[in-house]
Parts: C-alpha cells; sequence; structure tokens
C-alpha cells in the first residue's frame, strides 16, 4: 500500500506520463540516472520524487540514510566516492529529455535531428529570445553523446558572428578541411561548429560549403542561428 503509483508522480510534478515511466524504466534497467535542464525547472524535486517512489517501491521502510544526497558545488569526486563518468551507453541523451528541456514538440524535434544527421546543416531562424542558441547547445550536446565521445574542450566549436568576420571564418573551415583530408589530428577536430547570430544565412552557407571540402561524413555538424527569416 506504500507504493507510489506513477500517477501520483505525474501529478505531483506535472511531467507527462510517458515520460515519466521512461524515467522510471531507465532507472529500473540501469540504475542510473541523470536530468539535465536549467536552474528553477523542478529537476532537484523530481530526483526527491523519483527517490521516494523507489524506496516504497522496494518495500523498505523510508529511514534517515535510505536516499544520500551529495551536493557537488559542495563535494568533490575524490577518493572514488563517485564515478566521475557513466558508461557511455548510459550517457546519450534521449530525444524525449531534448524535448524536456527545450518545450520543442517532439515532431519537430525529431524532424532537427534528422536533418542534422542526413545533411550536417541546419539553420536556425527566429526573433531575439526565442531559444535559439540555447537549442543549438542542447542539439550539440546531443551529437556528442550520441557519437560516443566524450565531452571534452574544443569538441564543440563556436562562432559569434557579431565579432568574428565572415573571412576568419572562411579561414578556419579550410584550415578545418585540410587537417581532416590528411587525417593527422583529427581527434582535436570538433563534432559541431555553432554559429551565433548570422547576418546572412544565404552567402554564410555558401561560404560553409565552399570552405569545408573534406569527406562529407567526415564533416563536423554545422548549426547556424539567425534573426532573419
Amino acid at each position: 500500500l506504500k507504493e507510489k503509483c506513477v500517477d501520483s508522480l505525474v501529478f505531483e510534478t506535472l511531467i507527462p506520463k510517458p515520460m515519466m515511466q521512461h524515467y522510471i524504466s531507465l532507472l529500473l534497467k540501469h540504475r542510473r540516472l541523470i536530468l539535465s535542464g536549467p536552474s528553477g525547472t523542478g529537476k532537484t524535486y523530481l530526483t526527491n520524487r523519483l527517490a521516494e517512489y523507489l524506496v516504497e517501491r522496494s518495500g523498505r521502510d523510508v529511514t534517515e540514510g535510505i536516499v544520500s544526497t551529495f551536493n557537488m558545488h559542495q563535494q568533490s569526486c575524490k577518493s572514488g566516492t563517485l564515478s566521475p563518468a557513466l558508461p557511455a551507453g548510459l550517457k546519450e541523451k534521449c530525444v524525449d529529455s531534448l524535448v524536456f528541456e527545450t518545450l520543442i514538440p517532439k515532431p519537430m524535434m525529431q524532424h532537427y535531428i534528422s536533418l542534422l544527421l542526413k545533411h550536417r546543416r541546419l539553420i536556425l531562424s527566429g526573433p531575439s529570445g526565442t531559444g535559439k542558441t540555447y537549442l543549438t547547445n542542447r542539439l550539440a550536446e546531443y551529437l556528442v553523446e550520441r557519437s560516443g565521445r566524450d565531452v571534452t574542450e574544443g569538441i564543440v566549436s563556436t562562432f559569434n558572428m557579431h565579432q568574428q568576420s565572415c573571412k576568419d571564418l572562411q579561414l578556419y573551415l579550410s584550415n578545418l578541411a585540410n587537417q581532416i583530408d590528411r587525417e593527422t589530428g583529427t581527434a582535436d577536430v570538433p563534432l559541431v561548429i555553432l554559429l551565433d547570430d548570422l547576418s546572412e544565412a544565404g552567402s554564410i552557407s555558401e561560404l560553409v560549403n565552399g570552405a569545408l571540402t573534406c569527406k562529407y561524413h567526415k564533416c563536423p555538424y554545422i548549426i547556424g542561428t539567425t534573426n532573419q527569416p
């Protein structure tokens, strides 16, 4: 009688039932789950509710110490207390998680991902303040985790086109293409390049296609944002 049902969790957290069932399924299968999202979106509250659910589901009494909390601003990963990284198979960010973080409808998110995987290019357009830059960063994280590569410095490269010129970008991409073609130091090649605040998306597309002459499947993903329609 103590078990907290999924419907109760859904009611308490306002998380859609299919997504809640997905979280619980991941926990029961892998015993691991990482929730990501901006501050103030209820991640800590949700982790506490999920912990209560798991304790009650196990049939154990809710006693002091049965749920242990580490605040990583106050504690470190030293002495083997915590594993610094999860197994690669558990790190992949699923589409449902992206949908939850960005509030983008799932069919549209799947369309964005499909375009990226097929063409390795995507430009998001819309007015300022609509979350384009945030979405590009989340998509970049998804692509890195999907690739199985570690999230290291330089794996995602960002160009702000208000601060850097088209000539700078062309030179950077040309050098990158040469590096990829020579297959020397490709471990340092970014997997994703973000082009923020494009003024002329059409001309930038021509520039990118002209400069990135390396084999298509080896080219980094390019995600751009523009305020123009």
